[in-house]
């Protein structure tokens, strides 16, 4: 849920003007329905210290007034994310518990693919460092940071999370024909890898290193 810039009537942000036409008195907040930005009216801005003096904290942007250094309500990624959790009080456990259990059926990919379905997983890059060895240990384990398994039942195997991010992403893409797995007469993009993912306790799956990267048949990447 949250607002989204492309259906509105003009086509852009809200800016902390137009929630000032809300109120000035109360704080408001209101987020974008990817999760990456959020609005304050001019009342949220001043308890949060957004302000002209406030310099960009590192992953994240404060949008500024045209020609100016004031804020003009809009804040990206890590300028944002801090803003949710001191909305949603987390020390509060009846809502750490609401959240967790929201959580769970998340990214579905595992009933996804009973259904017949052909997923992939990618690294959102670049909210996210494009670390395709992470998103292999996160699909199939399905961990949090804190150590809290997110849906159990969604987890898929190895092999599977491998298929997400080979030949599942070509056919997404119609290339499935010549690129996405190790056949003759496709192009010969591939990486090689210090550990079999296939072998390995998945999760040890994120500590694997890619030593040599191979494009249409020539070296691209070679770790010293």
């Amino acid at each position: 849920m949250g607002f989204d810039d492309a259906v509105l009537k003009e086509k852009r942000f809200p800016t902390s003007e137009d929630l000032d036409k809300v109120s000035k008195e109360v704080p408001i907040c209101i987020v974008h329905i990817s999760g990456h930005f959020c609005v304050m009216n001019s009342k949220g801005l001043e308890m949060k210290k957004k302000n002209a003096s406030t310099k960009d904290p590192v992953g994240g942007i404060i949008r500024r007034m045209t020609g100016t250094k004031e804020p003009n309500g809009v804040l990206e990624e890590l300028a944002a994310i801090p803003v949710y959790f001191t909305i949603v009080n987390p020390s509060d456990p009846n809502l750490v518990d609401y959240y967790l259990d929201k959580a769970q059926p998340i990214s579905p990919i595992k009933s996804a693919i009973i259904k017949g379905l052909h997923v992939t997983s990618h690294t959102d890059a670049p909210v996210a460092f494009p670390n395709l060895m992470m998103i292999l240990w996160t699909t199939v384990n399905r961990i949090s940071r804190s150590g809290t398994i997110i849906g159990a039942s969604e987890r898929l195997t190895p092999y599977e999370a491998l298929k997400c991010i080979t030949i599942w992403g070509a056919y997404q893409h119609f290339e499935e024909n010549h690129k996405g797995t190790l056949t003759t007469g496709k192009l010969a993009d591939l990486v090689i890898l210090d550990k079999n993912p296939l072998k390995v306790d998945p999760m040890t799956l994120k500590d694997i290193k890619i030593i040599q990267t191979i494009k249409e048949g020539k070296t691209v990447y070679k770790k010293e």
